[in-house]
């Protein structure tokens, strides 16, 4: 009886065996396609390939143009189709920098692709503040200094070392005949060792001023701090200033 059992059992395990079917091989996997030293990004894809381009960069750096028209089908320009670099101050229009570039990326064989008409920063701010109407007056007296230092205070500290001067010139204006002259020789030992302070004036509290100043260097680099000070509030501004005449301001928020 076991040993009929046990041919039984040998001889199930054999029909299984026997009547399996063997599973076909798989294909192997088609290789990846390998890049060639001269295959290029655009040939990589099957869409056209995209890329920010820079001004200058792309007008006076041969190696960055010549990657830009080897690996790239079309450009959208970082900055030169933005609000702020082609609206003047009056509201007219100035796209000579942009057809500049168009001209040269699609004498490489380029596309461009438009920027956005809209954008966060990067627009000229003179230009719409002047439509919004809402600036309020100025509240520093004489502050063209067209009266020389009239409501102001002028200081060179005789603290040593301290030397320098404070003049009117009619020489180097921004707007209007005069502008305030600041000659440091040698600085002081404190930032207000040579400065010049305008009268005070009225603030309201819980409202937002604005300063507002233009500046400029005898030599680029020269640095200058603008300091508006009250019993409420107190802010400061370190500028660093160009050789030309540059608008700067900040805000200023009465507590």
């Amino acid at each position: 009886m076991r040993n009929s059992v046990l041919f039984f059992i040998l001889f199930f395990i054999t029909g299984l065996v026997s009547c399996s079917k063997k599973d076909s091989p798989a294909p192997p996997p088609t290789p990846p396609v390998v890049p060639t030293d001269t295959t290029t990004l655009k040939q990589m894809a099957s869409y056209p390939v995209g890329v920010a381009i820079n001004y200058d960069l792309m007008k006076g750096n041969t190696s960055y143009s010549s990657l830009v028209k080897k690996e790239f089908d079309r450009v959208t320009f970082e900055y030169q189709m933005k609000h702020g670099a082609n609206v003047k101050n009056d509201g007219s229009y100035d796209f000579s920098r942009a057809d500049e570039l168009v001209t040269l990326v699609q004498g490489g064989g380029l596309d461009v692709y438009g920027h956005t008409l809209v954008w966060h920063q990067n627009n000229n701010g003179t230009y719409l503040r002047s439509l919004t109407n809402t600036a309020g007056p100025n509240l520093l007296l004489n502050a063209g200094f067209e009266n020389d230092y009239t409501n102001w205070f002028t200081q060179v500290s005789s603290t040593a070392p301290t030397a320098g001067s404070i003049t009117i010139s009619t020489t180097e204006v921004q707007n209007g005949t005069k502008a305030a002259r600041v000659t440091v020789t040698t600085q002081g030992p404190n930032a207000y060792s040579i400065q010049i302070v305008s009268d005070n004036f009225s603030v309201t509290t819980g409202t937002t001023y604005t300063l507002k100043y233009w500046a400029k260097a005898a030599v680029a680099g020269q640095a200058l701090r603008a300091v508006a000070q009250g019993t409420s509030y107190y802010e400061q501004l370190n500028q660093t200033l160009s050789a030309t005449w540059v608008e700067y301001s900040f805000p200023l928020m009465v507590a």
